[in-house]
């Protein structure tokens, strides 16, 4: 049986797959639109391993698990807002209403106007809470701007959320990673937060420009220290595994004279019986056998 094994938030309705481009990349990926939500696609599973699922009475060839999870549009609202209301310069410089935003977003692809028919209002609510706004003024619609400010705040609500929220085996990882060389040593604790907060920026940024990195990037002075301690531990692996290399190969060389003594041994064995050999002399029996033939 063809198919997919999908897992969803509960009481998602009316999926639809989706392609649009990813606003980092710009390469195109598959996404699952709902009735209500966007849905990121993740597939979980070894591709080196041929799995099937049982489903009901059937079975779906295809092992792998397509798990779901909602994605913030901010994301795909963020580039477009930039575009329409700030200059080259990265300056604000004009406001736009959310009809003249709404027909830029459809306008970078096909399944991009199905996506905004289905989640305008959650892309409205978008728009205001990273805008500046100004108020509806007779027939002149409600217009917005991008506000750096309200960016920069969000972004870090968003890395305080991922740092308190990592999931247990980075959480391992960083633990494994971070342990000193005498294991009755603990990890020192600011060490570990810092660790900790690096990762939530790897997961944040993932689908934000280097642009707004940058914004925020005040904070990485304060993972100097935790650079440090990383460069000074993994110096002090190094070291060890030189002197434990050190220590084999001292101890090598007594197992390789042994075994060469032992060949040479043979060696000299063998010579000597061919010493011998050259020393024997045949010409008694040559004598002998002459003697006889005379005869």
């Amino acid at each position: 049986m063809a198919g997919k094994v999908f897992l969803l938030p509960q009481n998602s309705k009316s999926q639809q797959l989706v392609e649009l481009l990813h606003p980092v990349t710009r390469h195109a990926l598959r996404y699952l639109l709902t009735s209500d939500q966007l849905l990121h696609i993740l597939k979980v599973g070894d591709s080196n391993q041929r799995r099937s699922w049982f489903v009901g009475d059937h079975i779906v060839s295809d092992g792998h698990v397509y798990i779901c999870t909602p994605v913030d549009l901010v994301i795909f609202m963020l580039p477009v807002l930039q575009e329409l209301t700030w200059n080259r310069r990265s300056e604000p410089c004009r406001f736009i209403s959310f009809d003249d935003i709404l027909d830029h977003f459809n306008a970078q692809g096909a399944h991009y106007s199905r996506v905004s028919r289905v989640l305008e209002s959650k892309l409205e609510n978008t728009v205001h809470r990273i805008c500046k706004v100004n108020a509806a003024i007779g027939s002149l619609p409600r217009t917005y701007q991008l506000d750096k400010d309200a960016v920069i705040q969000m972004l870090h609500r968003k890395l305080r959320v991922a740092e308190e929220n990592l999931p247990t085996s980075i959480i391992r990882e960083l633990n494994h990673q971070l342990a000193p060389l005498d294991l009755d040593s603990p990890i020192p604790g600011d060490m570990f937060q810092l660790a900790c907060k690096e990762h939530a920026a790897y997961l944040v940024f993932e689908d934000f420009s280097k642009d707004w990195f940058n914004q925020i990037a005040s904070w990485e002075k304060e993972l100097l220290s935790l650079h440090i301690y990383v460069e000074q531990l993994a110096e002090e692996r190094r070291r060890l595994k030189e002197k434990e290399e050190m220590l084999v190969s001292r101890k090598r060389p007594l197992g390789v004279n042994n075994d060469s003594n032992a060949i040479k041994s043979k060696s000299t064995k063998g010579n000597s019986g061919t010493r011998k050999s050259k020393q024997f002399s045949g010409e008694g029996m040559a004598k002998i056998s002459s003697f006889f033939q005379k005869k």
